[in-house]
């Protein structure tokens, strides 16, 4: 393999490391520039200084399209509850709860800003809503 195919660049918006000369970061989506350098997505939403919303669950989403969106949330919630503000260990912060959850992120332009899960649970005949 060529020195240039191995060679990492940072992403600018999620800080993860992409592997130049695959064309498409496999993680985020964004597309590679002709000398290595990746650049944001497209964006499709509202204009890039208003804070908009994605979400995404398993049974809304194409299996793909949740693994997808879920390393994106994945990179976030590490960065932001496990490095930065240390309030959980990395083994703690995911839970087989992710896979019921319903997630969203916000954005402002396709910069992350926001995140949150929440669920439905069914508890003695009543159901709640748990907001993480």
């Amino acid at each position: 393999m060529a020195a240039e195919a191995i060679a990492c660049a940072s992403c600018l918006a999620a800080g993860h490391k992409h592997i130049v000369g695959t064309g498409v970061c496999p993680t985020c989506g964004h597309q590679e520039e002709p000398r290595g350098a990746f650049k944001a997505m497209q964006h499709r939403g509202p204009t890039t200084s208003s804070l908009h919303f994605e979400a995404f669950d398993k049974g809304t989403c194409e299996e793909s399209a949740f693994k997808a969106a879920f390393a994106f949330a994945k990179i976030m919630r590490e960065r932001i509850f496990v490095a930065d503000l240390s309030l959980v260990e990395s083994h703690e912060e995911f839970d087989t709860n992710d896979q019921s959850s319903r997630h969203i992120y916000g954005l402002i332009g396709d910069a992350p800003v926001a995140y949150m899960r929440w669920r439905v649970l069914q508890q003695d005949g009543t159901q709640c809503v748990i907001m993480e």
